[in-house]
């Protein structure tokens, strides 16, 4: 299967009973556009998804490295499934 990494800024978290979402934004995109779907990037947390780190150190500013299967919905923001979570 090809990965495709894509590096950014945690700029959100959405959690529900049993899933966790991160939204991402580019490195350079300033703090008050995170909210702009235009700029985002959705990535959905599943039981297959690693981290290099424990997951509840997750927070809104980190810089993460995320790898995804390279298929992704066509919404605003494009949505995919992580295969893998590391920091920067």
């Amino acid at each position: 299967m090809e990965r495709i990494c894509y590096s950014g800024i945690l700029a959100e978290m959405e959690e529900g009973p049993d899933r966790l979402s991160l939204v991402m934004v580019p490195r350079d995109t300033p703090k008050e556009q995170w909210g702009d779907p235009m700029k985002q990037y959705v990535f959905h947390v599943g039981e297959e998804t690693r981290f290099s780190f424990p997951p509840e150190e997750l927070h809104p500013g980190m810089a993460l490295t995320i790898g995804h299967n390279g298929i992704a919905t066509r919404s605003l923001p494009p949505q995919s499934g992580a295969i893998f979570v590391i920091t920067n």
